[in-house]
């Protein structure tokens, strides 16, 4: 551990109880504050049935009722604005990783943290003492503080190098998981009558506490900083022998690799380059197209789920008895199945090649994509399942291959940069949900070209195997 005045923080070389202390802490904080904004399916039931956004449906003045008024009807204008909550909100999470990123790689995991807290509180607090009009707001404001979470664990993943992947794809697992506290909302507010500002008010006091453990325990600096002082410190004191750890047959840099073959034109990893040289890169620019389309298709999905199901319904009860209960629990079975994805995908990704990870990821998404394609209700309970574990694999692949390209000191600058971009491309969802619901009716269309674009994607594996693994 490297000494800061009084305090020790954990790092590579610390013993294995400190390094699983802490790694506890940063799953704990995925789990309760780094993705909440992807479970929002369980939280727009508990919107619909407070009546956020009725106003803006037609009533008819004629109906006298009185047992038509406890009964919820949602009209399409409400369900617009709530899916307009998600939608936007789940884009800038995308669009926050760029920040993100370079906020950790220069402030470090400590201020990383705490300002995802921060922002997690504020859209809290926003819940409680505003009105509707206000939602998306306070919505996007805690899907600002996920992503300096999420993306601020990947600090954590040195700790075990020869494990990264398996600690990142551990990560992703539990950023996922994350959607159980809207489950939870959902459960408590329908068994309870607990409201939504009560739920978010006592909901508030969780980054709350985890800020206060995590100014005494976060390391300052990013990891190849504090490896960094931690040599120049030894140094100093002249600690360094034959048995000291950090000792790399004389090469400071944990992640400089020397080639073999210094004659080659590869004779410099891409790993070893500057950031500017990475970002204006050919494999760069093959994962921010893989990033925008993957990203695209997955938010599309995830926010027309209902929308898509009550389509193939097509005024049928039974189909729409059927919908309704594969809504309700894909909001459970969404976070644990993140959570079980964590064996086969990191398993995968801890044992295979970049390239062979990245094709069986291709090949599950095509299966996704083409399920999508089928108009039946029953059908669909497969593809939900199905998306689960593509989605973990997504974000899995995609960190994996930061990391293997292009290195983990500039991880999070890239994997930021790149999801950034994506999240603006993931925008366009709005316009194929508009043109799926208002010009096709239908979402054979779109579908069919999120199918396309799926096939595509299997470029990218033979791309990767063919010029950068050989």
């Amino acid at each position: 551990m490297r000494r800061s005045g009084n305090h020790d923080y954990v790092d590579q070389d610390s013993g294995h109880v400190a390094k699983i202390l802490i790694l506890l802490y940063v799953v704990t904080c995925l789990i309760l504050c780094g993705g909440n904004v992807f479970g929002f399916t369980p939280l727009k039931q508990v919107f619909l049935d407070e009546g956020i956004y009725r106003e803006t449906c037609y009533t008819d003045d004629d109906d006298d009722d009185d047992d038509d008024d406890d009964v919820i009807v949602p009209c399409e204008e409400q369900l617009n604005n709530l899916d307009k909550m998600f939608t936007i909100a789940g884009s800038l999470f995308s669009v926050w990783l760029l920040p993100a990123g370079f906020c950790l790689r220069f402030l470090g995991p400590r201020v990383s943290f705490l300002l995802g807290f921060a922002f997690v509180f504020a859209g809290s607090i926003m819940f409680t003492m505003t009105s509707p009009d206000y939602y998306t707001l306070a919505y996007v404001t805690i899907g600002s503080g996920n992503p300096l979470l999420y993306i601020s664990a990947f600090n954590f993943s040195k700790l075990y190098p020869t494990s990264s992947n398996l600690l990142l794809s551990i990560f992703i697992g539990c950023f996922g998981f994350s959607s159980i506290v809207f489950y939870i909302f959902n459960a408590i507010h329908f068994r309870y009558g607990v409201s939504s500002k009560q739920l978010f008010a006592g909901f508030s006091t969780i980054p709350l506490l985890l800020a206060l453990v995590g100014m005494t325990i976060l390391p300052p600096d990013p990891y190849h900083i504090q490896y960094q002082k931690k040599l120049e410190a030894m140094k100093d004191d002249g600690l360094f022998n034959e048995r000291t750890p950090l000792r790399r047959s004389g090469d400071d840099d944990p992640e400089k690799v020397v080639s073999q073959n210094p004659m080659s034109d590869r004779a410099q990893p891409l790993k070893e380059r500057s950031i500017h040289q990475q970002l204006t890169s050919a494999p760069f620019l093959a994962q921010v197209i893989f990033f925008c389309w993957g990203m695209l298709h997955q938010n599309f999905y995830m926010g027309t789920l209902g929308d898509q199901l009550f389509m193939f319904a097509n005024g049928d009860g039974r189909a729409e008895a059927t919908s309704t209960e594969i809504l309700q629990k894909f909001a459970l079975v969404y976070p644990f199945g993140c959570i079980l994805s964590i064996i086969p995908v990191g398993t995968l990704v801890r044992n295979t090649s970049v390239s062979t990870s990245l094709f069986v990821y291709c090949t599950a998404n095509l299966l996704f994509a083409g399920l999508s394609l089928v108009p039946s209700v029953q059908m669909q309970w497969l593809t939900s399942s199905i998306y689960i574990v593509v989605r973990v694999g997504f974000f899995t692949v995609m960190s994996t291959y930061s990391a293997s390209v292009f290195g983990f000191q500039n991880l999070s600058a890239i994997f930021g940069c790149a999801g950034c971009l994506a999240g603006l491309c993931s925008l366009l969802g709005v316009v194929l949900s508009h043109r799926a619901l208002h010009v096709d009716h239908s979402f054979a269309v779109v579908n069919s070209i999120m199918f396309l674009g799926a096939a595509l994607n299997v470029l990218l594996p033979a791309m990767v195997r063919h010029y950068w693994e050989n």
